[in-house]
């Protein structure tokens, strides 16, 4: 794969990264603003008078008391001379329903006729007529606008538009080089007789294919809907042309956000692939950037084109008219079932040997923060450009546990000093970061409600850094990140490990999250040993688990942890175990469980902190982390033979 960009300054540990760009800002559309006109007319209803009350004020009720206070003397004749004269109507006005005052009108059947024209040009365009005797509910008729869906091939390309949006189509000729599925989902259509409208049909589909366009051999766009939550890279695909139409270089991969600004950044291809790929950070760093700081809890969606040069020398760009590529940005969504999360402004002076604490606000209800996923630090003065014209943007913290953790109860994020020091003090000839501020931070979260979103740090409420050269005290780590399939090591590697032991804690990361750390100069080669698989199993079924102690029931039950290593580590290891985080706050036992599923108490035992269980062993088996006590099991007590130190 190509990398499109020389960026020079592109800095990593683990996820974390540092990443520049170029970028282009101009408006391309402008902001829609609605207004409403109320007309309130204010009557005032005229009291209307029982006729009893009424003849009772003219004075002529036929009503008398009498100077005992006794009770009234009714005259019945005079009573009702009094009402018959009061009662007799002025007017008589009748009320009617009218249509437009109908809340439903009748249901009628889509026949599902509907005429497809298209015409060809520099763009090859494609209308849909319903005729006379269906419309589109639209503002037109005084109503709001049904709700439209759009698919091409499946992917849903709009969520809502109105009747002129949705009905023309166009396209790139070359993007026609394969039929395409055009799918269009319609809450309701009004029927139409002698041109009035008689009734509305529901829930419509209407569904076409594109004609197929000879394009010459030239690349074609593959239809790619993405939704981004600010932790993935987005890859786009496309079909490479033949011949001198074969995609020689790939300029620019350019975000067309929907409210009109433009940005294109760092991106990777691979031709023979037929695959663009933008990294996460590049729309992270714009979405958190001064341009759109006021612009991204409204952005829902980006329309997103390329600039390529094929072999002849011409170039081109995807046209606007149509979006194959899209962005369905979900980052951002907020409910408003609850307040969101805030930042409390800290500032640290880094300089290598110390962990740095931030501090938020959780939010409420469906907003509230369950986890946080990653944290990314804008650099705020955006002054340090490098020879090309390319700032310093940003770098990231990512991989939980390992290079930061958190504590939601306390509203904390803590980054580990390795991590933030293997980023901005790391060996590099052409820069050094040195007294550079980075603030205005995005932190991408799990929400109560299962969505992503991302917490922005506002105007005078940034969590800065100012970088300082590193201090000879500050400790180094070298951390190695195990996949599933690579997670051994041989004689020769682990020599080499312990070689940089010598200099640096040894890390190393599984990808179930479990860790071992090695203290600088602990490490040291095990005689006859010839690998050294340091693969785990977390198991945090009970049901699963293979114990056997009648004491031992699921809500005391953590996680079994099987390591694929048995027998003495090449050094004694700090091992940080994931558990869920209601085990937070708690004590947890270690046991280590035998082959015949028994327990065997270790001795080991501590305290859960942001879902994290810490021990010391120097050996390695099986072993299970329970909320009981060796007593409380029956579970003898751990002698000199026990397989941990």
């Amino acid at each position: 794969m190509k990398n499109m960009k020389r960026w020079k300054r592109l800095l990593a540990v683990g996820m974390c990264s540092a990443m520049m760009f170029s970028m282009s800002v101009g408006v391309s559309a402008t902001e829609n603003q609605d207004t409403e006109e109320t007309t309130v007319a204010e009557t005032q209803e005229e009291e209307e008078t029982a006729p009893e009350e009424e003849a009772v004020l003219k004075g002529d009720s036929g009503v008398s008391v009498n100077e005992n206070d006794e009770l009234p003397q009714v005259d019945k004749e005079a009573l009702e001379k009094a009402i018959e004269k009061a009662v007799e109507p002025e007017s008589t006005v009748e009320v009617t329903e009218t249509e437009e005052d109908s809340d439903e009108l009748p249901i009628v059947e889509w026949n599902n006729n509907f005429t497809v024209s298209h015409s060809k040009g520099q763009l090859v365009g494609y209308d849909i007529e319903l005729g006379d005797e269906w419309k589109l509910i639209t503002e037109d008729s005084g109503k709001e606008p049904s709700n439209v869906k759009k698919y091409i091939n499946g992917a849903l390309m709009d969520s809502q538009a109105a009747w002129k949006y949705v009905f023309v189509l166009s396209f790139e000729p070359e993007d026609l080089a394969e039929p395409l599925e055009i799918t269009y989902e319609i809450d309701k259509l009004e029927h139409y007789s002698n041109g009035k409208v008689d009734g509305i049909a529901k829930n419509v589909r209407i569904s076409y294919k594109t004609e197929v366009e000879e394009n010459g051999g030239k690349p074609y766009i593959l239809p790619t809907v993405l939704d981004y939550d600010g932790t993935q890279d987005l890859v786009f695909r496309f079909k490479n042309g033949t011949g001198d139409h074969a995609i020689k270089d790939i300029q620019k991969v350019i975000f067309y956000p929907d409210d009109g600004l433009s940005f294109w950044g760092d991106f990777t291809y691979d031709v023979d692939a037929g695959t663009v790929t933008v990294k996460h950070s590049l729309v992270n760093n714009m979405m958190n950037s001064p341009y759109f700081i006021n612009l991204r809890d409204k952005i829902k969606s980006f329309q997103v084109y390329m600039e390529y040069t094929d072999k002849s020398g011409i170039q081109y760009q995807g046209s606007p008219d149509t979006a194959l590529w899209k962005v369905n940005y979900v980052a951002n969504k907020w409910t408003s079932n609850g307040e969101k999360p805030e930042i409390i402004g800290t500032s640290y002076e880094f300089d290598g040997t110390q962990d740095m604490v931030f501090n938020f606000k959780n939010g409420t209800g469906d907003n509230a923060i369950v986890s946080v996923e990653q944290i990314l630090f804008n650099i705020k003065e955006q002054n340090n450009a490098d020879e090309n014209g390319g700032y310093l943007a940003s770098f990231y913290i990512g991989n939980y546990g390992v290079s930061y953790n958190y504590d939601i109860e306390k509203g904390q994020v803590t980054l580990f000093k390795h991590a933030v020091s293997a980023l901005v003090h790391s060996d590099r000839s052409d820069w050094e970061a040195v007294e550079n501020v980075y603030g205005n931070i995005w932190m991408t979260v799990k929400l109560a409600n299962g969505a992503t979103g991302t917490v922005f740090s506002n105007e005078g409420t940034d969590w800065t850094v100012k970088v300082l050269e590193r201090s000879p005290e500050a400790s180094s780590q070298h951390v190695v990140n195990l996949t599933e399939s690579l997670n051994e090591f041989d004689a020769d590697q682990m020599q080499n490990l312990i070689d940089i032991n010598k200099n640096a804690d040894v890390v190393l990361r599984t990808p179930e999250g479990v860790t071992f750390t090695f203290a600088k100069g602990t490490m040291r080669m095990i005689d006859d040993k010839d690998g050294y698989p340091f693969g785990v199993e977390i198991i945090a079924d009970f049901s699963k688990s293979g114990i056997k102690n009648t004491n031992v029931e699921s809500s005391v039950f953590a996680c079994r942890i099987n390591f694929e290593y048995s027998g003495e580590l090449p050094g004694t290891a700090k091992i940080s175990i994931p558990v869920d985080n209601k085990w937070n706050g708690q004590t947890l036992y270690y046991y280590q469980v035998m082959e015949d599923g028994t327990l065997k108490d270790t001795g080991k035992s501590g305290k859960v902190e942001n879902g994290i269980f810490d021990v010391f062993q120097s050996h390695c088996s099986d072993y299970v982390l329970l909320a009981k006590s060796p007593k409380e099991l029956g579970v003898r007590d751990c002698k000199i033979n026990c397989v941990l130190s």
